[in-house]
Parts: C-alpha cells; sequence; structure tokens
C-alpha cells in the first residue's frame, strides 16, 4: 500500500461528493446573480461561520474588480452604511435559517435593498425572504437557527462543509468572470 493512501482515497471520496453536488446546481441562478451585481449601487455580503469566510473571499474578489463592496459582520455593523434601494445583499447561509444572517436579510427588504440567498434550502427562512434563492447543496436542514446557539451547543451539521467548498468553488468561477466595473 502507498504511504498515505488512504488519504488519497479520502479525498478521491470528497472530491466525488462535491461533483456530484455540482451537478445540481442552476447555473442561469448565478447568470442571473452577475447581473444582479452588474447594476447594483452597491454589494453587501453577509454570512456567518463558515459561510463568512465564502462572502468574504468573494467581496474581495469584487472589490479587486472595482465594486463597492462591504462585508456584514454582526461584530461590525458600525463600519457599514445603511442599505437603500438598488443596494444587493447576497446572504450566505448553508441552512437558511442563521438569525443573524435573516436579522441582515430582513433589514435589507424592508429598506427596499435586494436579496439573493444561496443556501442548501429553498423553502428555508432566508429562501423564502430572498427575492431570489440560489440552491447550493451541502447542508442538512437544521432546526437550530442561531449560529451561536449552535457554536454552543456544539451542534454538528453533517455533512461537514460541503455547502461552504463548493459556494467557494462556484463564486470564485463567476467572480474571474465577471468584468471590472467601469
Amino acid at each position: 500500500m502507498v504511504k498515505g493512501q488512504s488519504l488519497i482515497d479520502a479525498i478521491n471520496s470528497e472530491f466525488e461528493k462535491l461533483q456530484k453536488n455540482l451537478k445540481s446546481i442552476d447555473f442561469e441562478d448565478f447568470m442571473k446573480l452577475e447581473e444582479h451585481i452588474k447594476k447594483a449601487n452597491r454589494i453587501f455580503i453577509t454570512g456567518k461561520g463558515r459561510s463568512s469566510f465564502v462572502g468574504m473571499m468573494f467581496a474581495m474578489r469584487l472589490l479587486q474588480k472595482g465594486y463597492k463592496v462591504y462585508f456584514i459582520s454582526i461584530e461590525m455593523t458600525d463600519l457599514i452604511p445603511p442599505i437603500g434601494e438598488g443596494d444587493l445583499l447576497i446572504a450566505i447561509s448553508g441552512s437558511g435559517e442563521t438569525t443573524e444572517v435573516l436579522t441582515v436579510a430582513k433589514a435589507t427588504k424592508e429598506s427596499k435593498g435586494t436579496v439573493i440567498a444561496i443556501t442548501s434550502w429553498r423553502d428555508s427562512t432566508l429562501g423564502e425572504t430572498a427575492d431570489e434563492a440560489i440552491k447550493i447543496v451541502g447542508r442538512a436542514k437544521s432546526s437550530e437557527q442561531s449560529f451561536v446557539g449552535r457554536e454552543v451547543k456544539g451542534t454538528l451539521e453533517p455533512p461537514g462543509a460541503y455547502f461552504e467548498i463548493l459556494s467557494t468553488i462556484v463564486l470564485e468561477s463567476l467572480a474571474t468572470q465577471i468584468k471590472p466595473k467601469e
């Protein structure tokens, strides 16, 4: 047996699962997201936990393309301007039930901004709150709505980070196609 073969097998198994989930994505949804990004006055992105890392990476890529982008972290709300009409919020939550993300999405709707959800569950609270919901398979349904609550309770969310990994890959690929802001 090759040294490290069990790790190589585990990695290949993970890639196979990601490939399977990738086939379930409706890429037309991402083309619509691109159009929303191009016409938005400002772009706001939010997520909590691992989804926040996905959002921050995408925000940086859009910033590099010349877009006016803000990442909304619950801890840093004083540094974020108010969202208004013509602004876009990209809300990332695998479960679609994360309280902190829902709070931002609902406030955006009240302020007449557009909300695009990236979630595993279109029928989640976030999916139903959003103007459009993009589905990326990978997150199991959760009854615990608060990210902090899940962390304090030590609740695991199988199947791992498939949602975030696939979201990162797809959003990074989209970012490479988006033309710089003129």
